[in-house]
């Protein structure tokens, strides 16, 4: 008993050089796992067990001085960068809401940054530990939600005691919910490309039973990223080949079967025709897409635009509208600087985030990384799109800036949780069903090697 206290002594004092707390649990496995299995070599070779244990303690090395080597690269990386980015765009949003809604909205700013800040302290990894519980925890209540639920403009909310939100925000949580089935289902060849299909399925439905089309397209060009991400990296353990054709060619079908079916409905076809020619509807349904693009036209590229007095009064209707165009009265009041300024903004946060996911090794954080990128990317492509006269559907909210409690907490959340793994990923290593990860320490050809990178 008192050689294998050698062994914890020597864990102890390596783990105390290690600064990181959630480090040293790690580390010290792995730093047990080695040394036993030294151990065993050692005792193969005809040592004693006293003799073995020791040999094996002697062979790595100084204990501060291995501690202190895993200390320098075991750290959290903050993401001061990305935060402060973060927080700008919602001091922004502050800023819109009191120009153009007439008043700033403090409760939801202080939500939003408490989500914020709540997600980057989690422990993401808690997250793997609870996968399917997770996904049918969120199923459940969403159909709960649809059950007993009102109807409010044909959209069904989740009431729940004095607090309700639209149900058509459930869009932007399920790429996550999907990315959690997708690692819970890694290593498990083409079936496990298979029910991940099969997982999309339900949440699809709560998204139509909800009836909003543009929650339908974001969440399916989501989790398609999502599976064709994981495919590429090889989690599934199958040919790429056949998981990409089992992925591609049921979307392509769906998706044109889905495409006819829309253009055959009167509803959607108008839609169509109205997008080509809004003016042949002028004071009809084409109204908001006329003044809009009206607005557009007598932009300048600073100050205020020159429409005619007749366009400027129904500037109310837009105002009314908010936060549904908040970027086409920021470029008709302010120019098209404001349109490059808001651009270049996202395009930097989403640019140094995608740049920061390409660096990140395991399969959970990377999942969680390209879910939220995901979601925050077409949230813009949309809004983009209706606010400069061009949108087919109706458009989500501009992450952090346009108003509304419910999208403003749950991007920030789900931003806050990207940045978590971000700044703690290094830490967790994550590993395919019956396999095992890269020893951190191993002995090859009489020289002891520490992996000190995941």
């Amino acid at each position: 008993m008192a050689s294998f206290d050698e062994i914890q002594q020597y864990c102890d004092t390596v783990c105390g050089q290690i600064r990181w707390k959630k480090a040293k649990p790690l580390i010290e496995k792995e730093l047990k796992d080695h040394l036993y299995d030294q151990c065993d070599a050692y005792r193969a070779a005809g040592m004693s067990e006293t003799a073995a244990i020791h040999s094996a303690v002697q062979q790595m090395g100084d204990a501060v001085a291995v501690g202190a080597a895993l200390d320098g690269t075991h750290r959290p990386k903050p993401q001061w960068a990305l935060l402060g980015l973060t927080g700008v765009l919602l001091l922004a949003g502050q800023f819109c809401s009191a120009v153009f809604g007439g008043a700033a909205e403090p409760v939801g700013f202080f939500m939003a940054a408490a989500a914020l800040l709540g997600c980057y302290f989690l422990d993401f990894s808690l997250l793997a530990r609870h996968t399917l519980p997770l996904y049918f925890a969120v199923l459940l209540g969403s159909c709960f939600g649809l059950l007993t639920g009102p109807q409010v403009n044909g959209t069904a909310w989740l009431s729940l005691g004095g607090f309700g939100f639209s149900m058509s925000y459930f869009a932007i949580v399920f790429p996550l919910l999907f990315a959690m089935l997708i690692y819970s289902l890694r290593g498990h060849g083409l079936a496990g490309v298979l029910l991940c299909g099969l997982g999309y399925l339900p949440l699809m439905f709560i998204l139509i039973q909800i009836s909003f089309v543009s929650g339908m397209l974001l969440f399916t060009l989501s989790a398609l990223a999502l599976l064709c991400f994981a495919l590429a990296r090889g989690w599934f353990g199958c040919n790429k080949a056949a998981g990409f054709a089992l992925v591609l060619v049921p979307t392509a079908v769906v998706l044109g079967v889905g495409a006819f079916i829309l253009l055959g409905h009167p509803y959607f076809s108008a839609q169509l025709a109205l997008l080509a020619d809004p003016y042949a509807e002028r004071n009809g349904s084409g109204f908001l897409l006329c003044l809009v693009r009206d607005l557009l036209a007598h932009a300048q590229m600073y100050g205020t635009g020159s429409a005619s007095a007749e366009t400027a009064a129904s500037l109310a209707a837009l105002d009314h509208s908010s936060p549904d165009y908040l970027l086409t009265l920021m470029i008709y009041r302010f120019g098209w600087v404001a349109l490059f300024v808001v651009l270049g903004v996202f395009v930097l946060f989403i640019g140094f985030a995608g740049y920061t996911l390409t660096k990140q090794k395991s399969m959970l954080g990377s999942l969680i990384s390209v879910s939220v990128l995901s979601v925050l990317f077409l949230q813009c492509a949309f809004y983009f799109a209706t606010n400069l006269g061009y949108g087919l559907f109706s458009a989500f909210s501009l992450p952090f800036l346009s108003s509304g409690n419910a999208a403003l907490v749950l991007n920030a959340g789900l931003t806050g949780l990207m940045l978590s793994v971000f700044r703690s990923g290094a830490c967790f290593y994550d590993q395919m069903p019956g396999q095992t990860s890269s020893p951190l320490f191993s002995y090859k050809n009489g020289a002891l090697i520490i992996r000190i990178k995941n």
